[in-house]
């Protein structure tokens, strides 16, 4: 019999074993897939928002690219005008300053101050100022939309394009100024140079920003020899953190942490592009909570395979209660079983025990009526036993 309890218990034993590595493999094979479908829709995500910034980014750049390359019309234009021309004939011809030639430059400059009236983006005015010199340097027209704008700075004259290059857009040292310049030659001679100012603001308003990009910020930088620097923009508003802007590179996304000025620190990824025609390249700073704030592909997995071994946890907890709870209800229906077979045997032994006390009353009785009697009846007496 408890051999018989022994092997019911083993066995109890081993469907639970057997159930608890089935659910086990069953919790693990369907983590895993959740695990593996979670990191690639999230690494898809992340890629397909990488791909869309870099599209805007290049839209962008083109758009700034275009833009320039209709100054550089502008400028041929003004150079192949007849005003242009004429003033450079005559003096080629050898007419003096004070002879009529100064004269010559009064409808220059009306053509330049027309081309600034007429050229804008929106409301508001292209060029801010347009001067024309001679091969000497000599400064020959000078036209701006202000008067207060028409101000000689020593840097633009020192850092005019050497070899008479056909086409130049600069900035300058600071950043806070934009330069398209263009040769003008007569007679194939290098005769002098067309130079347009453009106001960097106006560039970034219409071209740079637009609505609904809140999270981003695009810089216009330049690509020199002597470093990146951006164009004039107003400061970003983080303290520190910020890349250096030559050390990006170019169509590589960058993610990074800048500290703002309150102090906390904030996510955000940095891509380059350039622009161009120009020296110049577009720097994206995003922290779209699209691209930035979801979790890494990497660090959603193992938050998936935490939750996981959790969820596990449990499951084998509950499962391991079920089969404790099991082995209870065995254990107490082998105790039953054991106390009703002690109940019967208990019963038999009463009724054995009642059927000899019987005997031995009735012994007793025959023992008493046969001390009457005389020998011969206790010899039948024995006889009868």
């Amino acid at each position: 019999m408890q051999n018989a309890n022994n092997g019911q218990i083993k066995w109890h034993a081993k469907k639970r074993n057997l159930a608890v590595f089935l659910a086990g493999i069953m919790l693990i094979a369907y983590v895993s897939f959740l695990l593996v479908t979670n990191y690639l829709s999230a690494a898809n995500l992340q890629r397909t928002l990488l791909e869309q910034l870099k599209r805007d980014t290049e839209w962008h750049a083109t758009a700034v690219a275009y833009f320039f390359s209709e100054r550089k019309d502008d400028l041929v234009n003004l150079a192949l005008s007849r005003e242009v021309s004429v003033f450079f004939e005559n003096k080629a011809l050898g007419m003096s300053m004070e002879y009529g030639l100064r004269q010559s430059l009064i409808p220059i400059s009306d053509r330049f101050q027309d081309l600034i009236r007429r050229k804008k983006i929106g409301e508001d005015a292209i060029y801010s100022r347009i001067v024309l010199i001679e091969k000497g340097g000599s400064l020959l027209v000078d036209a701006a939309a202000s008067r207060s704008l028409i101000k000689m700075r020593d840097e633009w004259s020192k850092h005019l394009p050497q070899d008479h290059e056909e086409a130049v857009v600069a900035s300058s040292i600071d950043g806070r100024e934009l330069r398209i310049s263009i040769s003008y030659f007569h007679k194939e001679k290098y005769a002098g140079r067309i130079i347009a100012w453009v106001e960097p603001e106006t560039l970034y308003k219409h071209l740079l920003m637009e609505e609904g990009t809140a999270n981003r910020m695009t810089f216009l930088v330049t690509d020199e020899k002597s470093g990146s620097l951006p164009v004039f923009m107003q400061p970003p508003p983080f303290a520190s953190g910020f890349p250096d802007f030559g050390k990006i590179e170019i169509g590589r996304p960058l993610e990074f942490e800048a500290n703002n000025y309150q102090g906390s620190n904030r996510k955000l990824i940095a891509l380059r592009l350039p622009v161009q025609g120009t020296p110049f390249s577009l720097v994206v700073f995003a922290s779209d909570p699209e691209i930035i704030g979801r979790p890494n592909p990497w660090q959603l997995v193992t938050r998936m395979a935490l939750l996981a071994l959790f969820v596990i946890g449990i499951v084998v907890f509950i499962i391991a209660l079920s089969m404790k709870r099991l082995i209870l209800q065995t254990q107490l229906h082998e105790a039953m079983l054991r106390e009703a077979e002690l109940q019967k045997k208990r019963q038999e032994l009463e009724a054995e025990i009642a059927e000899r006390r019987r005997v031995e009353t009735a012994l007793q009785d025959t023992e008493k009526n046969c001390r009457r009697s005389s020998t011969s009846c206790r010899t039948r007496l024995l006889q009868s036993i």
